[in-house]
Order: structure tokens, then C-alpha cells, then sequence
């Protein structure tokens, strides 16, 4: 079932200037960013990662490292924050069946829900103009999710795994 949702901008806005949404987000944040934690052998990992992820989610214009490094961490960690992507000795694959594993549990929960917005899908080919497509979530073994949104062809449809 469809059901469209109206989007108040006006609304979020006034929600994000209070600073008891401001404290509680952050707080929820790192709840959330702790269950990465394990993914990382050392502490100044998961703290780079923390400052990253949090970069990525605030309102900087630019979501590059040394804007990100500057913001949260000062000067002093612009070039720790780019070893941590060139140098840190890390596995993707762990930070992949983690970020899986928690999509999994919230929306298979009783309350739980998969929105799908097809606009973000780049609409170059005749069967994407003509509206021959098929966005779905696609469980994989173990109630994880398919790695990385790679298409497959079915009968004329794009077939779409959702999930990273």
C-alpha cells in the first residue's frame, strides 16, 4: 500500500535549532556508531570513524575529509583522518554485514518498513523511461541483506538489491 507523506521543511528546521534534539541525536548517534566499534582494532580508529560518519551527517557544505577533520577535530587530525582511509589496517566487509545485519532486524520488525524512491535511479535507458522497473528489497541467506546495489536483468525489469 502507497501512502504519500507530506514533507514540511519549515517543520525540520525548527526541529534541528533545538538543542534537545540537537544533544539527543548525538547522543543516539553514538549508541548507533558503537555497533562498529568491533569492526576496528584500535581506539583511534573508531574514533576517526565516529568524527567521519558525523561530518557526513552534519550541514558543512563540503563532505570532504580536511573540511570534516577541521570542524569536528581541529588541525592536528586532518592528516590522522586521511590515514584512516589510505593507511588503516580495516576490512569493509565486516562495516558491510554489520550496516546488513542492522537494516535486516528494523525492517523485518513488526513496525518496520522499506521506502523506496525511484528518483534517485538515473533514467537514461527506454526501459527506465517507460516505467518498466522494479525496485525491491531482496533478503539474502541468513536475513542479510545483497551486497552493493548491483542490477540484474529479469524479462525486460531491473531488478534492484537494496542495501550497501
Amino acid at each position: 500500500m502507497m501512502n504519500p507523506t507530506m514533507f514540511d521543511p519549515i517543520a525540520l528546521d525548527a526541529w534541528y535549532s533545538d538543542e534537545n534534539n540537537d544533544s539527543l541525536l548525538q547522543t543516539e548517534l553514538e549508541h548507533y556508531l558503537q555497533n562498529y566499534f568491533s569492526c576496528f582494532s584500535q581506539q583511534p580508529q573508531r574514533r576517526l570513524f565516529q568524527t567521519f560518519i558525523q561530518g557526513l551527517l552534519s550541514p558543512l557544505e563540503r563532505k570532504s575529509i580536511e573540511p570534516i577533520a577541521l570542524h569536528f577535530s581541529g588541525e592536528k587530525y586532518v592528516r590522522p583522518l586521511q590515514q584512516f582511509f589510505t593507511r588503516s589496517p580495516f576490512d569493509e566487509q565486516p562495516l558491510l554485514d554489520t550496516y546488513q545485519e542492522l537494516l535486516s532486524r528494523q525492517i523485518g520488525a513488526g513496525c518496520g518498513m522499506l521506502s523506496v524512491d525511484d528518483t534517485s535511479f538515473v533514467k537514461k535507458r527506454e526501459a527506465f523511461r517507460r516505467g518498466k522497473t522494479a525496485v525491491l528489497w531482496l533478503p539474502g541467506e541468513n536475513g542479510k541483506l545483497p551486497v552493493r546495489g548491483v542490477p540484474c536483468l529479469r524479462r525486460g525489469q531491473r531488478i534492484w538489491a537494496c542495501g550497501l
